[in-house]
């Protein structure tokens, strides 16, 4: 059954109201929401990496694309097919209402997303030079 557009409506409403949203709303808030916190940890880190101050966003293909394209850095590779899985999800969540989406996929999207979180100490010196979008 397709998403009805009124209810990211419904959803905004239920958060304003300071209640929980329920249903396949809440599934794709939850997958925007872990896939922006992965992107703007890796965009904090990788302008940390750069001296690219402030930090600032990147584009969100370019970057997510260039790090799981990353070769000989299985980790830096690792990292950007998580957050390029995300992307997609976030794009899914926001643009397909004709396909559902699950509690069980929205759930896979935050543990991905605490990954990438967790990953980015550790990567941070590698990570390529993404430059700002303009």
């Amino acid at each position: 059954m397709p998403f009805p557009p009124e209810d990211f409506y419904r959803v905004a409403e239920a958060l304003k109201d300071r209640r929980v949203p329920d249903g396949e709303g809440r599934y794709r808030t939850i997958a925007g929401r872990a896939y922006y916190g992965a992107y703007w940890a890796t965009c904090v880190s990788a302008c940390r990496a750069h001296q690219i101050n402030p930090p600032t966003n990147l584009p969100h293909e370019a970057l997510s694309l260039r790090l799981a394209g990353t070769r000989g850095d299985e980790e830096v590779r690792t990292l950007g097919d998580l957050l390029n899985g995300l992307r997609l999800l976030r794009v899914h969540a926001d643009y397909t209402l004709t396909k559902p989406l699950t509690e069980d996929v929205a759930d896979d999207a935050v543990v991905d997303a605490r990954k990438v979180i967790e990953m980015l100490p550790a990567v941070e010196p590698r990570l390529p030079r993404i430059d700002p979008a303009g």
